[in-house]
C-alpha cells in the first residue's frame, strides 16, 4: 500500500476555513497510519503559522473604519448614535484582535496548530515522521545548484529537503499531497527519480487528502469530503478564482491598495477577468497605473 506525502502548503491552507473545515484536518488523524512527513514539514509549519496569523490580523486591521467626521454632523442625534455604536464595534474589533494575538503567543489557543500537533503526535509514536539526515541535506543543497526539481522558487531548499528525505526514507509506492506547483509541474521527472531505487512508485501528485486517499485505495469518509470541498470553494473565491468576485469587491482591493483611477476602471475589470490569480491581477493592474 502507499503512502502519502503531505507537504506543508497543505496544512497552512487550513488557517483560510471555518471550524468546520478544520475539522477536516482532525480527520485526517484517522488515516495517520497511511500518512509520513519529514521533520521540515513540521518546523516550517511551526514557522509559518505565525506568519499566517499575523497576515490575518492585519487584513481584519484593515477593515476596521472610522465614520466620516464633519462639524455638521456632530450634534446630529443619528450621528451621535452612530459614535456610540462606533465605540461597541472598536471594543468587539479589539477582542477579535487580542484572539488572534493569543493564538500567536499560546499555540493551544489556535485551533489549526493543535488538529497539526495532535496528527504529528500520531505519526511520531509509529516512526512516520522521516528525520532529515546530513546526507539528505547535502544532497538537497547540490539539487539546488543544479535547478533539479523540486526547486522552492526562494533562496532556501525546503522542497528539495522533502525529496531527498522521500527518496532516503520511503520503501514502497508514494502519493504526494500538496498545493505546490513544484511537484505538480514535474511529476514526470520526479516519478523516474523515485522508481530507481526498485520496486516503488511515485502513483501521483494532488492537491487534496481526499484525493490522495482515493489514490491509494481508501474511501475518504463523507465528513472529510463535504469540508475539503467547502474549504476549496472558500479559498478559490476569497483569495484564488477571481471570477466569481463581484465589482465592489474589485474595488475595494484598488482602493485598499491606493491603486484606483476612475478612468481606468473598465480596464481594470477586464485584467481581474483575464487574471488566474489575485497577485497576478494586482501585479498586471498596477503595471497600468499611470506616470506620477
Amino acid at each position: 500500500m502507499a503512502d502519502i506525502f503531505v507537504d506543508t502548503n497543505r496544512f497552512l491552507r487550513f488557517y483560510d476555513g471555518s471550524k468546520e473545515q478544520i475539522q477536516a484536518l482532525a480527520d485526517i488523524k484517522k488515516e495517520s497510519a497511511k500518512i509520513v512527513l519529514t521533520n521540515h514539514v513540521v518546523d516550517e509549519f511551526n514557522r509559518r503559522r505565525v506568519s499566517m496569523l499575523k497576515d490575518i490580523r492585519d487584513k481584519f486591521d484593515k477593515t476596521i473604519v472610522q465614520p466620516f467626521h464633519t462639524s455638521l454632523l456632530r450634534d446630529q442625534p443619528a450621528y451621535i448614535d452612530l459614535l456610540k455604536a462606533r465605540d461597541e464595534y472598536f471594543k468587539w474589533a479589539d477582542a477579535v484582535k487580542h484572539t488572534i494575538d493569543q493564538m500567536i503567543s499560546d499555540r493551544t489557543s489556535d485551533p489549526v496548530a493543535k488538529a497539526f500537533d495532535e496528527l504529528c503526535k500520531e505519526l511520531r509514536g509509529k516512526g512516520r515522521i522521516y528525520p532529515v539526515s546530513k546526507k539528505a541535506f547535502k544532497r538537497a543543497h547540490r539539487r539546488k545548484l543544479l535547478g533539479n526539481p523540486p526547486t522552492s522558487k526562494v533562496n532556501t531548499i525546503g522542497d528539495e529537503v522533502h525529496w531527498e528525505v522521500l527518496l532516503e526514507s520511503c520503501e514502497g509506492d508514494l502519493v504526494i499531497c500538496s498545493q505546490d506547483g513544484t511537484f505538480a509541474d514535474n511529476v514526470a521527472f520526479l516519478t523516474a527519480e523515485y522508481a530507481k531505487k526498485g520496486g516503488r512508485v511515485l502513483k501521483s501528485v494532488c492537491g487534496t487528502f481526499t484525493e490522495a486517499l482515493n489514490l491509494v485505495g481508501e474511501e475518504p469518509s463523507p465528513e472529510l469530503v463535504k469540508e475539503e470541498e467547502a474549504l476549496e470553494k472558500s479559498i478559490r473565491i476569497g483569495r484564488i478564482e477571481l471570477r466569481p468576485a463581484t465589482a465592489r469587491e474589485v474595488f475595494d482591493v484598488l482602493v485598499r491598495k491606493g491603486m484606483y483611477v476612475e478612468e481606468q476602471w473598465p480596464a481594470y475589470l477586464r485584467e481581474w477577468n483575464r487574471s488566474k490569480t489575485l497577485d497576478q491581477a494586482i501585479s498586471h493592474m498596477q503595471a497600468m497605473q499611470p506616470p506620477l
